[in-house]
């Protein structure tokens, strides 16, 4: 977990691709589908890295919220 958590708390897109790289090594023997599926696209992922300013702050922000809301959810049921 904290491999994965790694990949998206990672400050550039260069360091994201290190961990994404260092992960799918890791785990590749243990669930090659699931690693394939990660590897793949990954590039599109940390397009988010691109973004300066107000508009990454406003992105990182939706997230975060959208994560706790769908936690907030999860334990209200």
């Amino acid at each position: 977990m904290e491999q994965a958590s790694a990949i998206y708390q990672a400050e550039s897109a260069p360091e994201a691709t290190e961990w994404v790289a260092v992960f799918t090594d890791t785990w590749q023997g243990q669930s090659p589908k699931a690693m394939a599926t990660c590897a793949r696209n990954f590039e599109q992922t940390i397009a988010y890295y691109a973004l300066d300013g107000v508009a990454c702050e406003l992105i990182s922000t939706t997230l975060l919220l959208e994560r706790t809301n769908r936690e907030l959810r999860r334990e209200f049921r």
